[in-house]
């Protein structure tokens, strides 16, 4: 399945905000320490390969973790 990143400078939280998306639904957000490099890439127009190691689900909102 392939994930949309998305920038979302108008995020209340954080100005550098970077949404996931998979099949048109918000799934998430890139962590803060992983924005710069993933920024980088959609700013250059660059593809993102990685692999979901991980799917968390507890009482809170799911957590992915990835390897990219």
């Amino acid at each position: 399945m392939a994930l949309k990143l998305v920038k979302e400078p108008d995020n209340d939280y954080d100005k550098d905000a970077i949404a996931v998306y998979a099949e048109n639904e918000k799934i998430g957000y890139v962590a803060k320490g992983d924005q710069l490099a993933f920024a980088t890439c959609l700013k250059l127009k660059r593809r993102v390969y990685g692999v979901i190691t991980d799917i968390k689900d507890t009482e809170t909102p799911v957590k992915y973790e990835y390897e990219a």
